[in-house]
């Protein structure tokens, strides 16, 4: 084994124990984040992050679609990696998923925006529907939803407008006396291209099917929360909940419903990892053998 696939599994190992610690902590007393949940929405909760995940991982799957990667190599990693993300703080987990998928696929600046591009889309489908429903719920639009409008329509602006940046710019400086540091802006275009072109790869005919993916994703999960809590006749109302838990995704904040959906995610990706890797480990026994 090089040193390369040695530093990769040293660091897999290390973040997988790390993760494993903060898990434990947020949710050392499983039992009661599901105290006042009946048998039938605990199962209907299971199906929906199964099917939830099919979704997000095909969706992630088709942005990855042209980079050499298997099928099963990549559930393998999106089933290691996803916890991950859910669990640790502060992004952590996303610089993590960077780094695995983009070892896998032999192009860190591509695992980078394509990781960057799944979750823009996803936060893109679920700004939509939480619009959507508050409009429609007649409750306030908050700041942060139009921040992060803003944010989405600038990203877009800026992916639109680029290659015309680009090339006046590259004209200008290749026109002008060369200097040192008209050759770092040369330099510096240059880069921001290169970034550009792998986000324009993986967006050119795809951008709007991840988009409407997302949606999907993002319409199982809540639809979930409103039919539970519609037939459980919590307090709060369903449309209640339902905001309540959009504005908890949203903003990062806990609630015990999205904490149910992280706690079984975590739960139902390892053990499918764990059936992978036992998978791929009998695989390689049956080849020793032959």
């Amino acid at each position: 084994m090089d040193k390369k696939k040695k530093a990769y599994h040293l660091i897999n190992i290390l973040v997988l124990l790390l993760a494993l610690v903060w898990f434990f902590c947020d949710f050392g007393n499983a039992r009661s984040l599901f105290h006042d949940r009946w048998n039938w929405s605990i199962a209907s909760l299971i199906v929906t992050v199964i099917v939830v995940h099919a979704i997000k991982a095909f969706r992630l799957y088709f942005a990855l679609y042209g980079a050499n990667i298997t099928w099963k190599g990549y559930l393998e990693t999106y089933c290691k990696v996803t916890p991950v993300s859910m669990v640790l703080p502060f992004k952590i987990g996303e610089l993590f998923r960077m780094y695995c998928y983009g070892t896998q696929i032999g192009n860190y600046l591509r695992g980078v925006v394509i990781v960057l591009l799944d979750r823009f889309v996803d936060t893109a489908a679920l700004i939509t529907i939480m619009a959507l429903f508050r409009l429609f719920h007649g409750a306030k639009i908050t700041m942060l939803i139009y921040l992060l409008l803003c944010f989405l329509v600038a990203a877009i602006g800026a992916y639109l407008i680029y290659p015309g940046l680009y090339r006046f710019w590259k004209n200008y400086l290749l026109r002008a006396k060369a200097s040192r540091h008209k050759l770092w802006g040369l330099r510096v275009l240059e880069s921001l291209w290169a970034i550009y072109a792998e986000v324009e790869s993986v967006v050119k005919g795809r951008g709007m099917v991840l988009y409407l993916v997302s949606l999907a994703a993002w319409l199982v999960e809540i639809g979930n929360v409103f039919l539970v809590n519609k037939f459980t006749l919590h307090q709060m109302g369903a449309g209640g909940m339902v905001s309540a838990y959009l504005t908890s995704a949203i903003s990062g904040r806990d609630s015990a419903e999205l904490s149910q959906f992280v706690f079984v995610s975590v739960i139902v990706l390892l053990l499918m990892y764990l059936i992978l890797w036992i998978m791929k480990i009998a695989n390689h026994g049956k080849g020793g053998r032959q």
